[in-house]
């Protein structure tokens, strides 16, 4: 992926498919998605030739069991 491309990733209606339909929301969604209502971070790794890589990172806090038996 082009290093211009990888900077826009995350920005709303960002497309290199303009011309076949594209909003350019997808990724933005995703990215509101994982730092908004999940709390976590997202991040793109696309070295040159070698496709690219999402890194979503969501912190995990357990939730207390409730236990019901005598």
């Amino acid at each position: 992926m082009a290093p211009d491309t990888q900077k826009r990733m995350f920005d709303p209606f960002f497309t290199t498919r303009r011309a076949s339909g594209g909003s350019g929301l997808g990724m933005n969604i995703v990215f509101n998605l994982v730092t908004g209502k999940l709390n976590g971070k997202i991040r793109l790794d696309s070295p040159p030739h070698q496709g690219c890589q999402l890194i979503i990172t969501i912190p995990y806090t357990p939730v207390e069991s409730t236990s019901t038996s005598p």
